[in-house]
């Protein structure tokens, strides 16, 4: 017996939230875009203006300048 008795409805449970987590999952990487529907920016439409919306946000994040040695940016 997997599991006792007494614990069959804790377990049954578990296993239906974690299908349900991977089926959330599932649909979500099949359509990625579908989580911000119609409000995507403007560059989004060629691959230049993404990747120059890509450099702007990198250029806001200022997490990802070097920091000093051993520092969580070096």
């Amino acid at each position: 017996m997997l599991v006792g008795k007494r614990k069959r409805s804790a377990f049954v449970e578990a296993a239906i939230r974690q299908k349900l987590q991977r089926e959330r999952q599932t649909v979500a990487l099949r359509n990625p875009l579908a989580s911000i529907g119609d409000g995507r920016p403007l560059e989004w439409s060629s691959p230049a203006g993404v990747s120059a919306w890509v450099r702007q946000l990198r250029s806001l994040d200022h997490s990802r300048e070097p920091g000093p040695p051993g520092s969580c940016g070096s």
